[in-house]
C-alpha cells in the first residue's frame, strides 16, 4: 500500500489545467451568443459549486476505502451535511441578490431567464462533463483514491469555493450596480475563471504534470 501511494501523481495534471479553463469560458460562451447577464452567471456559479461538492463527496468516500475507520464512509457523511449546508445557504444569498437586484420581472423572469432557458441547462451540463472528465481520468481511473487521505480531501474544495463566492457576489453587485454592462459581466466570468485556476495551482503546489491529455 505505500508502494502504491508513493506512484500517486503529484501536482495538477495539464488535463485538469485545461478542464478548469474550458470551464470558466462556458459562461463567457453564454454572454457572448445568448446576451447572458449577471443573474444567470451567479446562478451558474452557485450550481457548479454543487457539482463540485458532489465530485468532492465522491472523492472522499472513494479514499475511505483505504482508511482505518470503524464506521466506513463517516467522513463523507459529515461532508455531505455540512457542504450541503453550506451551499444552501448560500443559494439563498445568491437568489436574495438576483430577486433584489433584478431590474424587473421578479421570481418569474429570474426563473425563466436560468432554469427556463435551453443555453443554460447546455451550460451546465458542460460544466458537468467537465468535472466528470477530471474525476475519472485523474482520480477513478489511475486509482489515486489508494493514497489520498479523506480529511484533506473532505476541505479541498473549501478554499477554492469561499474565494468564488466571495468573488462573485462582489462582481455582481459591482456590475449591477453599473446597470449590468456586458463588458463587466464578462469581467466577473474571467475573475472567477482566475480565481478558480489560482486557487487550483496553489492547492497543487504550483506544480503542473505534463503528461499527454488523453
Amino acid at each position: 500500500m505505500g508502494e502504491t501511494a508513493d506512484q500517486t501523481p503529484r501536482g495538477l495534471s495539464i488535463f485538469s489545467l485545461l478542464a478548469i479553463i474550458v470551464t470558466g469560458l462556458i459562461p463567457i460562451w453564454g454572454v457572448i451568443n445568448y446576451g447572458w447577464d449577471a443573474i444567470q452567471i451567479v446562478v451558474l456559479f452557485w450550481l457548479e459549486t454543487l457539482l463540485v461538492g458532489i465530485f468532492t463527496w465522491l472523492r472522499v468516500r472513494d479514499a475511505e476505502r483505504n482508511a482505518a475507520q470503524d464506521e466506513p464512509f463517516q467522513l463523507s457523511v459529515f461532508f455531505l451535511i455540512h457542504y450541503g449546508l453550506f451551499w444552501l445557504v448560500h443559494g439563498v444569498l445568491t437568489w436574495l441578490l438576483v430577486l433584489v437586484f433584478m431590474p424587473g420581472g421578479g421570481w418569474n423572469a429570474a426563473w425563466l431567464s436560468t432554469f427556463g432557458d435551453r443555453s443554460f441547462w447546455l451550460a451546465l451540463i458542460g460544466i458537468g462533463l467537465m468535472l466528470t472528465m477530471m474525476y475519472w481520468r485523474d482520480w477513478a481511473r489511475p486509482q489515486a483514491w489508494r493514497g489520498a487521505d479523506p480529511a484533506a480531501e473532505m476541505f479541498r474544495p473549501y478554499g477554492r469555493v469561499v474565494a468564488l463566492h466571495l468573488a462573485v457576489i462582489g462582481g455582481f453587485w459591482i456590475v449591477s450596480l453599473s446597470g449590468g454592462a456586458r463588458n463587466l459581466v464578462i469581467l466577473l466570468c474571467v475573475a472567477k475563471m482566475l480565481i478558480d485556476v489560482g486557487v487550483s495551482l496553489w492547492q497543487a503546489g504550483f506544480k503542473v504534470r505534463l503528461e499527454a491529455v488523453r
